[in-house]
């Protein structure tokens, strides 16, 4: 039986942060819970998250050693719980494990659909760890699980009065030519 939890409306909107954008460090979930949070409160709030088993907290070597990032717990009961929460599938709450060198990409690509989300509110924006829960990324991405290394960072898909499909890929540093080729040539 899962054990019923209430959560006040900061920690729901956490939760739901974490659930479309991976894990995220302090600075990024200050930057995306509107309205503004104070730093302490923040902290209260992960606090009760964590020591209710429902956020992981990570300690990472990123930021010079000072790198902390929340992700949603991956344990089953925990995803029971917050799936109860959020009303949603505990499926949909299944992230991949993020090595220390991928967070602050991750990060980065949770910022960035942040952003497109509140810049384009029809559109729909899909990051790259879900692609293989939401269906519509396999009407417009012709890929298979092997072609894992080939597929966008993000996919904004606008089905308003002007539709379109965008791959945004997000990079930290330069990749090779050859490796930009496929990825382009993959998206056309």
């Amino acid at each position: 039986m899962i054990k019923s939890i209430q959560l006040k409306t900061r920690g729901v909107q956490i939760l739901s942060i974490l659930k479309e954008y991976g894990p995220i460090s302090f600075r990024g979930l200050m930057f995306m819970l509107t309205p503004e949070i104070k730093e302490k409160r923040l902290h209260e709030s992960l606090g009760n998250l964590v020591k209710n088993g429902l956020v992981t907290k990570r300690q990472e070597r990123v930021f010079r050693g000072m790198g902390v990032f929340y992700q949603i717990a991956q344990n089953e009961i925990a995803r029971n719980r917050i799936a109860n929460v959020l009303s949603c599938s505990p499926d949909d709450l299944h992230q991949p494990y993020f090595i220390s060198r991928e967070l602050q990409h991750s990060e980065a690509c949770g910022l960035w659909a942040h952003k497109l989300r509140s810049m384009f509110p029809a559109a729909i924006v899909i990051r790259d760890f879900r692609f293989m829960n939401e269906a519509l990324v396999s009407e417009y991405l012709f890929t298979n699980r092997d072609d894992y290394d080939l597929l966008p960072d993000l996919l904004m898909i606008n089905h308003g009065k002007n539709k379109a499909v965008i791959a945004f890929e997000i990079e930290r540093s330069r990749k090779s030519e050859k490796r930009l080729l496929q990825k382009l040539s993959k998206y056309t």
